[in-house]
């Protein structure tokens, strides 16, 4: 079990995103992503991630373990991990969401709702940067675990007077989203479709599109381990859906660097990952 100290959150504030937000996209290149791999850490993070993923593969039934898994997470580990993950959960697009015609945003997989707590702080932060008050403005985060529900529920903090969240257990593929066609706005998903089978996750895409009116967020792992789906045909699957692609990036998980790792827990190793906003045709 991590526990961070007040240097480790120094540490990632000076990652600088207070000052540019999308800095991991600054920070990628092709040649980089190559490079990774003659960091010794990098190689020795890989191999451990690597037997981890393989061993919970073995042991796990996914479908019974994201429902049913008990996860609770501590304040101080919960705000580590928000800000940690937001080096890769970037705020990609997301301006659209604090526009004055939006009203509902939805964020499926919501887990114990750090990025939930972030959508709702950036939308809060750009209001006040126009000089505007603000409007009534519901945040939905749906899980299938009841545990991260509850985590999310006790950790998520309202931002502004007129912005609220409503949480809730939700299984998207099995029973569907309970809400009519397009009635949120906006949605996002994050390291979700990145476990899915193909046939899991175009019935999971399917269904996000459906109660999305203007447009989608995505965040996906795309390295290959045991128990996971990188995916590089998106435009493709929006497409399906009547969406596309607005913007699509490829990042890594954490700053780059040839010695080390300048994330202070070391928690994972650097990974390729993704990050884009799909908009209704």
């Amino acid at each position: 079990m991590f526990n961070p100290q007040k240097k480790d959150f120094d540490a990632i504030e000076a990652w600088g995103l207070k000052q540019n937000p999308l800095k991991a996209i600054e920070d990628f290149s092709p040649q980089k992503l190559e490079q990774r791999w003659q960091n010794p850490h990098q190689q020795a993070a890989h191999a451990e991630y690597l037997k981890k993923r393989e061993d919970y593969i073995q042991k796990k039934n996914f479908d019974h373990y994201y429902k049913t898994a008990e996860k609770p997470i501590d304040r101080h580990r919960w705000e580590y991990l928000k800000e940690r993950k937001a080096w890769y959960i970037l705020p990609l697009e997301w301006e659209r969401f604090a526009e004055k015609e939006v009203k509902r945003v939805l964020d499926l997989g919501c887990g114990d709702g750090d990025v939930t707590q972030r959508i709702a702080d950036y939308i809060a932060d750009t209001w006040k940067k126009q000089g505007y008050k603000g409007h009534k403005l519901e945040i939905t985060g749906y899980d299938l675990n009841p545990s991260r529900i509850k985590n999310a529920q006790e950790h998520c903090r309202s931002p502004h007077a007129d912005i609220s969240f409503t949480f809730d257990v939700c299984d998207a593929i099995g029973k569907g989203i309970p809400h009519p066609d397009r009635y949120f706005d906006y949605s996002a998903t994050t390291g979700v479709l990145e476990i899915l089978e193909d046939g899991p996750a175009e019935r999971y895409m399917a269904e996000l599109c459906r109660v999305t009116g203007k447009g989608v967020y995505v965040e996906d792992l795309a390295d290959e381990y045991p128990g996971g789906y990188p995916r590089d045909n998106f435009e493709k699957l929006f497409n399906k859906q009547g969406f596309m692609l607005a913007r699509h990036h490829w990042i890594m998980t954490e700053p780059f660097t040839l010695e080390g790792s300048l994330d202070p827990m070391k928690l994972w190793p650097n990974l390729k990952d993704q990050v884009m906003l799909a908009v209704r045709k």
